[in-house]
């Protein structure tokens, strides 16, 4: 490496972090403005696509990325092999989501969705062209190309999607701007990264990582069916009214939860794989970074399930109201995301993909039982149900990934208890603070947000909350400093 552990680290949080955010500030502004501009139906249009979306993506995939980072011994023949694989696979999912489109929108009662389908699947042959680009960038740990080329094709594809709104395209404006913000993406990591594909195809190299990949390929297909069959569900039986609030509230969700998520398991796995083989050095990381996402994605749920009536108020205005509730429910679950992404994270360094495939088969089975019994009493009644099943779920990652590092359930359970007390004062403080100011829904808003970002630190640094000290120490660029636990490691991370 021509950079220290520690360098390309504290690097590549930063630059994932940049990239991350970045991008999705300016996506979820945009997304704002649209939601003003547009329809809750028009956002329900498009989220009863994200099942064949999100299915279609992890097929092209075939979970070869995450081998291709996993494995020391990758030869350029392995990403041109991939390259071409992922492509010709995109070809022939574009196509027979192409002859399906009529089926689609009958299945919906939905006609605009037969072209919608054949227009916006356009981008899996888009995607074709990057997935080889963006892995080789992550295994090098270099998050800053990647960050450049994702924040100017927000702002390109934002600047289509508004001005396509403001002159009336409706539902259209949302398709552009999905389909033109993959393209930019592709198009500027093409010209960034100077990797080519070669003239060779290497079954030698399927073979090598199909046994790897096969099964993140499951676990990946399991996870994003049943991450988008609610809002299948929830087209067929209620209105595309009532999707665009239920996509709208999760989207609200999912902006902190989904975003310090993928920093981490972007920057988590190809750390993790590089020292994967000393448990001691690991298990300090692994608990550095459960601490941090505590410390940030705990008060970031209790706090938005606070001020959720005056946030989407201010935010999208009041005929978007009935997200309220389901922002709420989403919230008091939203923290198990990256929680459990890390404690994957831990089985799949080990190479031990098919307990997490057997994982989520029992996860996603529990996740149906939810489904059966929540949409007997409603959208509200299937989140609640998720509430549970989430719980269930993440103490389940805890149970396995322990057993690598003799981390168990208890002792994870114990070192993340100031952090959900410390929220939970937070929360209930602004809460209270909330009922001063009425119906000043703006006023109101601001002060909560301050109030509780004040009150949280506050009681972290009167505490002395480990993981808060921690938090600082990333911002100080020091994450990585030499301290007296891990001094005796040569190259110390965290």
């Amino acid at each position: 490496m021509t950079q220290s552990l520690r360098q390309k680290s504290v690097s590549a949080f930063i630059w994932a972090s940049i990239g991350q955010y970045g991008s999705q500030i300016i996506t979820f502004s945009i997304s704002i403005i649209l939601a003003r501009l547009l329809l809750p139906s028009d956002f329900g249009l498009v989220g009863m696509l994200s099942i064949f979306s999100l299915l279609s993506t992890t097929i092209l995939n075939f979970g070869f990325n995450s081998a291709l980072i996993q494995r020391d011994d990758i030869e350029q023949k392995d990403y041109s092999t991939i390259f071409y694989f992922n492509l010709c696979v995109s070809f022939v999912l574009y196509w027979l989501l192409y002859f399906a489109a009529p089926l689609i929108a009958n299945f919906y009662v939905q006609p605009l969705l037969k072209t919608i389908t054949r227009v916006y699947m356009l981008v899996l042959i888009i995607n074709g062209f990057r997935i080889i680009q963006t892995t080789i960038l992550t295994k090098e740990i270099n998050f800053k190309l990647q960050v450049l080329a994702r924040l100017a094709a927000a702002i390109s594809s934002g600047i289509i999607g508004i001005s396509m709104a403001f002159t009336g395209y409706g539902v259209w404006s949302l398709v552009a701007q999905l389909m033109s913000a993959s393209f930019f993406n592709t198009v500027l990591l093409w010209i960034f990264n100077k990797w080519r594909p070669t003239v060779e195809f290497s079954f030698g190299s399927i073979k090598k990582l199909i046994g790897f990949s096969s099964r993140i390929f499951l676990s990946g297909l399991l996870i994003q069916f049943f991450r988008a069959l609610d809002n299948a569900v929830i087209g067929k039986i209620f209105s595309a009214s009532d999707l665009g609030f239920y996509t709208r509230a999760k989207s609200l969700k999912e902006f902190p939860v989904r975003n310090s998520s993928a920093i981490l398991t972007r920057i988590i796995f190809p750390i993790f794989s590089t020292i994967k083989n000393n448990d001691e050095r690991l298990l300090h990381v692994y608990k550095k970074f459960i601490g941090i996402v505590a410390f940030v994605i705990f008060p970031m749920m209790f706090g938005m399930i606070t001020i959720a009536d005056p946030l989407i108020r201010v935010l999208l205005t009041e005929k978007w109201l009935a997200s309220v509730p389901y922002l709420q429910l989403f919230c008091a679950f939203g923290f198990i995301y990256p929680l459990s992404s890390i404690n994957l994270n831990i089985i799949l360094v080990k190479g031990r993909s098919d307990i997490v495939l057997n994982l989520n088969i029992i996860q996603n089975a529990i996740l149906v039982i939810a489904m059966i019994i929540g949409f007997q009493f409603g959208i509200k009644g299937y989140l609640i149900a998720c509430i549970f099943a989430s719980y269930f779920s993440y103490i389940l990652n805890i149970k396995y990934s322990g057993k690598f590092l003799r981390y168990s359930v208890i002792q994870q359970l114990k070192d993340i208890v100031p952090e959900v007390i410390t929220s939970l004062i937070m929360a209930v403080s602004v809460f209270f603070i909330g009922r001063l100011f009425g119906d000043e829904y703006v006023l109101k808003l601001v002060v909560q947000i301050l109030s509780g970002i004040t009150i949280y630190l506050s009681i972290a640094y009167v505490i002395k909350m480990r993981s808060f000290f921690d938090f600082l120490s990333i911002l100080r660029t020091d994450i990585l400093k030499v301290n007296a636990e891990s001094s005796k490691y040569e190259e110390p991370l965290l």
